[in-house]
């Protein structure tokens, strides 16, 4: 790597690290992520199964890799916003590196720059990265594969290739099935171009097939080895069982429209053009004309090459991985969409293999020089058509981007068309077209160093708040009138306020409740219990306290059953609940509920000094104190 090089990665990379890190403070946790991370941080059990709660009861509805670092960061050097955010913030950047070293394997240094490039202006990454979501390291795990694969490719060696296999293993304890798209396209690009006979090559990708298995069931195997005594129940299942867990709940029912739907959030339509050109297509999709012309030169440019060569088994790859992640997609439930985060690895490699591939037949003068200003003019309008949706967001944006298009096409133009200096047109003409093409997705990705353009750390987002509504998959009616509700919430007022607030603080109300609760808690193992894991956790985040999540995160998990509920009670193991009015969805978290408001006594609200609510509010949750009258079950 020339000096040159170097220097220019190391400033791409220390961009995209303090674009992550900028303005990350309590604005930028997840209640029920920070109550997790809380948990495994104080409590080795509660680490090593996931555990919502510090006496590690209900697990996180998920295995638990992605939290691993986040929590030995925060034991380390404390639970606060930027030890818990810091590792995200490393693998984001780091991530821009290995796509780097990726991509330069099979298509050289200047391909490889504009790919990093075009990785570090991906918003999404830039609104994950301030996150707690494991979708961060997830995408660094596949990008660490898709590496180990290509120099596998390179080598024929099947240690490299098994660590490609470690590497998707360890994605799977970071978000589950999701890292397993990847699979058809690590093992076309081996089995088409590693040296060795093909009997060789498919015995390979066995092996490694059979390491990712290993690496993947890793946490299941310690789960079901462990007595269930021994260790929390596994959220998201009525069987108690980890398996359930990642093939039901975070599997099947992605695609069957099953109870998996994320608490408050409504899925957006299907279909390829619906998810990935419309709900999905401003986090990620900017340069999308600059990587469909980089896979198609990539292929026809190599359409005659040996078959072990490596620039062709690297559009292979990236081609097959956007492919098979679109189609998921297309088919499956997308709630949120900084999922689209797992296209942004092939979308930067295919544009800056694109990109770099025009400017070269451009300078050589040849026939298909005229296709760099088409591309740039392309993505130029495509990029102002994706900003176009969202007009009132960066205004500036749109004709700064006409204007730098504009001149990017004169010089290109007239590298092509003039006379009299040609050659140092020609060279130097494809430099404007760099910034013409990248300013609308810098732009948002800086953008998203403000909170306020990242949206709330339970639904991450790049861009203006809400702007992705418009593609739920609700009926018209239902739609619109949660568009005009976007719209308030959209007032400079009202965003002000929401993003204003701390997401590991406690409301005056529930401060209240809870120093009610602890103060009379007793030998009490709970201070409280409350529904659903999301509710418990906001007591959790805020204070490392024990409260018992009932229901699991949706509130449907049939745990704990209405007789283990009664006997933590009369076991003196639980005195005050929080019973909602709204049933959970559970036969038996809420027989254990309706058991819990027939039993014990109803504390006023006026009791822990919140006063008596409105006449014609409705009620939310009532406190129940069971020391009171604690009848035998």
């Amino acid at each position: 790597m020339s000096r040159t090089e170097a220097a220019a990665l190391v400033v791409v990379t220390i961009a995209a690290g303090l674009t992550y890190v900028w303005n990350i403070d309590e604005r930028t946790m997840a209640r029920y992520y920070s109550s997790v991370v809380r948990s495994m941080s104080e409590s080795w059990n509660a680490f090593l199964f996931g555990a919502v709660d510090p006496l590690s009861t209900v697990t996180v509805d998920k295995i638990p890799g992605a939290f691993w670092p986040q929590a030995l960061s925060a034991r380390i050097f404390g639970f606060e916003p930027w030890a818990v955010v810091l590792p995200q913030v490393l693998f984001a950047t780091v991530t821009v590196l290995v796509l780097h070293r990726a991509v330069r394997r099979h298509a050289g240094p200047a391909a490889a720059m504009l790919a990093a490039i075009a990785m570090a202006s991906m918003p999404v990454a830039a609104a994950l990265a301030r996150t707690q979501w494991p979708d961060t390291l997830l995408t660094l795990l596949l990008v660490l594969a898709a590496d180990a694969t290509l120099r596998a490719v390179g080598t024929g060696r099947l240690r490299t290739l098994l660590l490609a296999g470690v590497w998707v293993g360890l994605g799977v304890h970071a978000k589950m099935l999701a890292a397993l798209v990847v699979l058809p396209a690590l093992g076309a690009a081996y089995l088409l171009a590693a040296p060795g006979p093909l009997r060789r090559r498919v015995t390979h990708v066995g092996v490694a097939g059979v390491v990712t298995i290993l690496v993947s069931a890793a946490w299941i195997v310690l789960v079901r080895l462990t007595p269930a005594g021994d260790r929390p129940y596994i959220d998201a299942t009525d069987t108690n069982n980890a398996l359930d867990m990642v093939l039901g709940y975070n599997g099947i029912d992605r695609f069957s429209g099953g109870e998996s739907r994320s608490a408050g959030t409504h899925p957006f339509r299907t279909g390829l053009f619906a998810t990935v050109f419309g709900s999905l297509a401003t986090q990620v999709m900017w340069l999308f004309p600059l990587a469909l012309a980089g896979a198609v030169i990539g292929f026809v440019n190599r359409r005659r090459a040996p078959r072990t060569d490596a620039g062709r088994a690297g559009v292979v790859l990236w081609s097959l991985w956007f492919v098979v992640v679109a189609g998921v997609f297309g088919v499956g439930q997308i709630n949120h969409v900084c999922y689209a985060i797992i296209l942004a690895p092939p979308t930067a490699a295919l544009a800056g293999i694109g990109l770099a591939a025009l400017i070269r037949k451009y300078r050589a003068g040849s026939g298909q020089a005229w296709l760099l200003p088409v591309a740039v003019a392309v993505t130029t309008a495509w990029a102002v058509l994706l900003a176009r949706r969202s007009p009132s967001f960066l205004p500036w944006v749109v004709p700064v981007t006409v204007a730098a298009g504009a001149v990017a096409l004169v010089a290109l133009v007239a590298g092509l068309t003039a006379t009299r200096i040609p050659d140092a047109l020609r060279r130097f003409g494809p430099l404007p077209a760099v910034p013409a093409v990248f300013l609308v997705p810098v732009a948002w990705t800086v953008a998203a160093a403000v909170p306020v353009n990242s949206g709330l750390p339970e639904n991450p987002a790049a861009g203006p708040p809400f702007a992705e509504w418009r593609y739920l998959d609700v009926p018209a009616r239902e739609r619109d009138q949660l568009l005009v509700m976007a719209r308030e919430y959209s007032r400079p007022e009202n965003l002000a306020r929401t993003f204003a607030e701390p997401r590991t603080e406690l409301t005056e109300p529930d401060r209240r409740l809870l120093h009610y609760a602890g103060a009379r808690r007793g030998s009490s193992r709970y201070v409280l219990a409350a529904l659903t894991s999301a509710r418990a956790g906001t007591f959790i985040a805020a204070t490392g306290l024990p409260v018992l999540p009932l229901g699991g995160f949706t509130g449907r998990t049939p745990f704990p059953t209405q007789r283990q509920l009664q006997q933590l009670v009369v076991d003196g193991a639980v005195r005050f609940v929080l019973v909602p009015a709204v049933p959970s969805g559970s036969a038996e978290v809420d027989a254990g509920l309706a058991w819990v408001a027939a039993t014990c006594v109803v504390v006023p609200p006026e009791a822990y000094g919140v006063g008596v609510p409105p006449p014609n509010a409705p009620a939310r949750e009532s406190l129940y104190d069971c020391a009171v009258r604690r009848s035998a079950p």
